[in-house]
């Protein structure tokens, strides 16, 4: 009998240490990252530095949301911040000032975890860039539609820069100077990682920046492994420019053989090649291909003055 009533209690306490154990498996550790909505983690931030407005971009009367996700670390730091989505002359503003902010570290069952969330980062023409608190049915306020039908006001005095006439000819002869662009193209087929080389040479010629019209025509040229592909005018109205870029060759092309379908990407060129796109209202583009790219960008900048003087510009989020 004392041997039964032994084994019995052998028999209860392993029931026992085995019931413990499988309530301890239970409990799962918390995840190493969560994600959380902008709404809460906007309450939850400590320090804040607010964007500078590029001043390009105002100039161009650019504004809208740059939507950034963020990995906010344990102990409530940026670790890693890529673009979504947003105007590209909004993107490396929002980019500069938010990787400095510092949240309060997010708790899970009582131990800070790495947040995945989304920072929207407004940039408005009427007052300061802010990040984004939705509440409930709010609604973001739109800067002024662009009145494509109305008649565009004449040119204006410049207020703080070159005249008109003086930003014109500044374009039209640096454009001019420019003539031929010969560079080599390094593509790589995404489909079987084949590499392969083409040579481009694109000219520009016969540029006429003409003020009275706030209009700028040329002449373009473009062959590839000595086939023309193109031979055009082309001409636009500074009325009817939304932004200007200037990028990196690559980044230009690789966009376009995406938008096509095409499985090829640009991994270089030599030497380095800077694309100075202008786009215009119903998605009409031109683009000047530029080996210098500091001239890249003072023309860009001298198109942007033009166009603020012609009374073009974006008046509407992207």
């Amino acid at each position: 009998m004392k041997n039964l009533l032994r084994l019995i209690f052998v028999a209860l306490i392993l029931v026992l240490l085995n019931a413990s154990a499988i309530a301890q498996l239970s409990v799962a550790p918390p995840p190493n990252t969560v994600t959380i909505s902008s709404g809460v983690m906007a309450g939850m931030l400590l320090e804040k530095t607010n964007p500078v407005y590029p001043p390009i971009a105002k100039a161009a009367r650019v504004s809208g949301t740059v939507v950034l996700q963020a990995t906010i670390s344990k102990t409530g730091t940026i670790e890693n911040l890529r673009v979504i989505s947003g105007p590209a002359m909004l993107q490396q503003a929002a980019l500069e000032a938010v990787k400095a902010w510092r949240y309060r570290p997010y708790l899970l069952m009582g131990e800070p975890v790495e947040v995945e969330t989304t920072i929207n980062v407004i940039f408005t023409l009427g007052g300061s860039p802010t990040q984004s608190s939705p509440a409930a049915g709010s609604q973001e306020a739109a800067p002024p539609l662009a009145q494509t039908t109305a008649v565009p006001p004449p040119p204006m005095p410049a207020p703080d820069g070159p005249s008109l006439e003086v930003t014109m000819q500044f374009i039209q002869t640096r454009l001019n100077e420019q003539g031929k662009s010969a560079f080599v193209e390094y593509r790589q087929n995404t489909s079987n990682g084949a590499t392969f080389a083409v040579t481009i040479i694109n000219e520009i010629s016969n540029v006429v920046a003409d003020q009275t019209q706030c209009r700028i025509s040329y002449h373009r040229k473009a062959t590839q492994d000595g086939n023309v592909y193109k031979n055009e005018d082309n001409a636009f109205s500074l009325r009817e420019v939304q932004d200007i870029l200037v990028r990196p060759f690559e980044q230009h092309e690789t966009e376009y053989f995406a938008s096509t379908g095409a499985n090829i990407v640009v991994t270089s060129t030599t030497p380095p090649v800077t694309v100075l796109t202008v786009r215009r209202l119903r998605g009409e583009v031109n683009f000047f291909d530029l080996t210098d790219a500091d001239l890249a960008d003072r023309i860009a900048k001298a198109m942007v003055h033009a166009v603020e003087l012609c009374g073009g510009g974006n008046k509407e989020p992207f």
